[in-house]
């Protein structure tokens, strides 16, 4: 029994050692390595750019929060409401100080008459300059009425735009909205769950990752339970589109992705405020490639896809269905990219296309999937040539064809 007590306060005298040890005086040499790491660490919380800083956040909000807009699309007013019945509201941001702004296709991009709202409750008319479904972006120009000019230009604050390509899985970004409240926007909000009445709402998240086109098409799709609300030509053209584990509050669709230096990195397209769905599925519209089609609208008066006729995804059938993930995993080729269909009369099938030809290169260059052909062939412009190596029964051809613009009724994958 003593030899136990002993051995237990040995033990504990060894400990003490190790303790006074381990509190012994920091050298001078110490005490400025320490100073130097607890600076850095100041700095760090500082940096609003981890989203560590609450106050940060708050200051992010106040820089962009007057560049954001309520925008109504009253195509629909029903005679005998109170008020009149609003088609879609959602939100937007301005980007330039002529009063272009951006939002979804699905919020304004058939509107008939436009009405915006600025943070000041301000209401203005606008217009739709151009809408494109494929990408579900539509640039819209808010107008003052005569005399009033000069008060417009006082509430147009753009907010920048920054470089989608350049952000990273779990950069802190921010979701912001305008869902607004006034005399059009209807909401009922004795239900708990309906959002339509803040008047603007900023959720933190990060960015999950990027999702292809298809994917992107088929979520929607299933979500509605074949309703299609969004119809089919939604994400067609979309390259990429971002998914972010952040909040999508009811009326934040058109809103912008911010990052943590206030610049847009996308459009909240879909998605919503539930915590399951927030996590893996809110989307937006990547902001270079909405930048793309807003300054060619703006400079040229049109955007347009470039297209050969091809259907590399998959056969038509499979596509916009969830048996298109059964496709992906039991029937195609994990090693080559087949042409699966030519469309007629297109420039692919004039050149000599065949269905079942083997993509070996394009412009020399050899892609890992489907996916990254299509992102390949829409980054090119109308009148490009294309350069084919295919392999067709055993033979290697070159094939030479040209991009024509994509017709509008083509509302799905082909490229």
């Amino acid at each position: 029994m003593m030899r136990q007590i002993s051995a237990r306060w040995g033990v504990i005298f060894t400990l003490v050692l190790v303790a006074l040890a381990l509190v012994r005086p920091v050298s001078a040499q110490g005490q400025s390595e320490l100073g130097e790491f607890r600076e850095s660490l100041a700095g760090f919380a500082e940096t609003p750019i981890r989203g560590l800083d609450p106050y940060g956040v708050s200051e992010l909000l106040e820089k962009v929060k007057r560049g954001i807009i309520t925008v109504q699309n009253l195509s629909d007013i029903t005679s005998g409401m109170p008020g009149g019945l609003v088609r879609s509201v959602g939100s937007g941001f301005v980007i330039d100080q002529e009063g272009h702004a951006l939002t979804n296709y699905h919020v304004a991009g058939q509107s008939g008459i436009i009405k915006v709202s600025f943070w000041d409750g301000s209401n203005w008319p606008a217009k739709l300059v151009a809408g494109e479904p494929g990408i579900d972006a539509a640039l819209i120009k808010i107008y003052a009425p005569p005399g009033q000019e000069e008060e417009l230009k006082k509430r147009l604050h753009p907010i920048p735009l920054g470089d989608s390509d350049a952000i990273a899985m779990g950069e802190f970004v921010l979701t912001f909205g305008n869902p607004g409240w006034g005399p059009i926007a209807r909401a009922n909000i004795s239900d708990y769950v309906d959002n339509w009445f803040l008047k603007q709402t900023a959720n933190i998240g990060e960015m999950a990752g990027r999702v292809d086109g298809v994917g992107f098409q088929i979520s929607i799709y299933s979500a509605y339970i074949r309703r299609a609300s969004l119809g089919l030509q939604y994400g067609t053209n979309l390259v990429r589109p971002i998914r972010m584990a952040a909040a999508i509050n009811g009326g934040n669709s058109g809103g912008p992705l911010i990052n943590a230096r206030g610049e847009v990195v996308g459009i909240n397209s879909w998605g919503g405020s539930i915590p399951s769905v927030a996590e893996v599925l809110n989307t937006a519209v990547a902001i270079n490639q909405a930048k793309e089609f807003a300054f060619s609208v703006i400079e040229t008066g049109k955007f347009e896809r470039p297209w050969i006729g091809l259907d590399v995804l998959a056969p038509r059938a499979y596509l916009v269905s969830p048996r298109y993930y059964d496709f992906v995993e039991t029937k195609r080729p994990k090693d080559r990219i087949i042409i699966f269909g030519v469309r007629r009369n297109s420039p692919a099938e004039k050149a000599g296309f065949k269905a079942m030809d083997e993509i070996v290169t394009i412009d020399g260059l050899t892609f890992p999937d489907p996916e990254s052909v299509r992102a390949y062939i829409l980054s090119r412009r109308v009148g490009d040539e294309l350069e084919f190596h295919i392999r067709r029964q055993g033979k290697e051809l070159n094939i030479t064809v040209k991009a024509v613009a994509k017709p509008m009724y083509n509302s799905d994958f082909s490229v």
